[in-house]
């Protein structure tokens, strides 16, 4: 958020609020508004989730989860790089916390983009055809294909949660349980509050997939409605 305004919150982020705002011409009110609105992360109301279809969950997915993630990532790949250059004589475990990021970010963003991609729309092709009766050839070739993909995808869908459940937690650790440092600056607090936040919405991501998407997909696969020819 500070990035974007053009407010410095690196080391030399220590000037209050509103001199800062008054050197870049900001009105202060304005931007207290929006970080109001930016961070914390406004919560998640599941309520109305349970009553989704699998592609109306997917969609929520999607406009929650992998827009989140990817913008965290993209937004905390420069910050926690500039941490590890200015604070490594610090903390040793820096270079850890660099290295744990990076391997969330190259396995995260790729999953996202194949569900994107592949499993999603896979998703969407078999609530439209798996409930008619008067399917054509071609149709019945789709939803074939459709839930194929989808087989394969709930295959693979526990092990790569495992994966990231696992890098979480090694991130948690190396960074002891976000707890600020006494010689944190701005930027190195951010970082840490960022991490926190990208860990909170990727759990509650996997929650969402894992116990809601995976369970009505199965059910549907399980209930009859699958109709895939040998």
């Amino acid at each position: 958020m500070f990035a974007k305004l053009g407010i410095d919150y690196c080391c030399h982020g220590n000037v209050a609020l509103k001199t800062a705002c008054d050197r870049l011409g900001l009105d202060v009110e304005n931007v207290k508004k929006k970080l109001m609105e930016e961070s914390p992360r406004g919560k998640d109301d599941q309520s109305h989730l349970a009553d989704l279809s699998p592609p109306q969950l997917a969609e929520h997915i999607v406009q929650t989860h992998h827009a989140f993630t990817r913008e965290h990532v993209n937004m905390l790949s420069p910050i926690v790089d500039k941490v590890v250059r200015v604070h490594a004589g610090h903390n040793p475990k820096l270079p850890e916390i660099q290295a744990v990021f990076r391997r969330i970010g190259t396995e995260m963003l790729p999953h996202m983009d194949h569900e994107e991609a592949e499993f999603f729309p896979a998703l969407a092709v078999y609530e439209t055809l798996a409930k008619r009766d008067d399917l054509d050839a071609d149709e019945s070739q789709r939803l074939n294909r459709a839930t194929h993909v989808i087989k394969e995808n709930l295959k693979s869908l526990a092990e790569e949660h495992e994966l990231v459940g696992n890098l979480l937690a090694k991130l948690r650790t190396a960074v002891d349980d976000y707890k600020m440092p006494h010689y944190a600056c701005a930027t190195y607090r951010h970082m840490l509050r960022e991490l926190e936040a990208l860990e909170q919405d990727i759990k509650l991501h996997v929650s969402k997939e894992t116990g809601l998407l995976q369970v009505k997909v199965q059910h549907n696969l399980a209930s009859g409605v699958e109709r895939v020819q040998a």
